[in-house]
């Protein structure tokens, strides 16, 4: 369903009218359209590479900062961002 929303996206067509040639509900097909908006939707993190030297900084939405030393294992900056 997914390629099919894909399909409609690029077909310049109306939602509406798309279902309907290719014989899907309207409402199945909006459905289908909001999860592949959803499925699109970046991630709530994004994965950087760690410095090898310098000072990694964490910043949480609250304001407090971490400094963690450089060199750390990734395994040991996930367990502070808590992923």
């Amino acid at each position: 369903m997914l390629a099919l929303v894909e399909g409609w996206r690029q077909s310049g067509e109306t939602p509406a009218h798309f279902a309907a040639k290719h014989q899907i509900s309207f409402a199945k097909f909006q459905y289908w359209v909001r999860k592949s908006k959803a499925a699109a939707t970046p991630e709530e993190f994004l994965e950087l590479p760690l410095p090898s030297s310098g000072q990694i900084c964490v910043r949480y939405p609250n304001g407090v900062e971490l400094l963690l030393p450089p060199g750390m294992a990734a395994a040991q900056v996930l367990t502070f961002i808590g992923y």
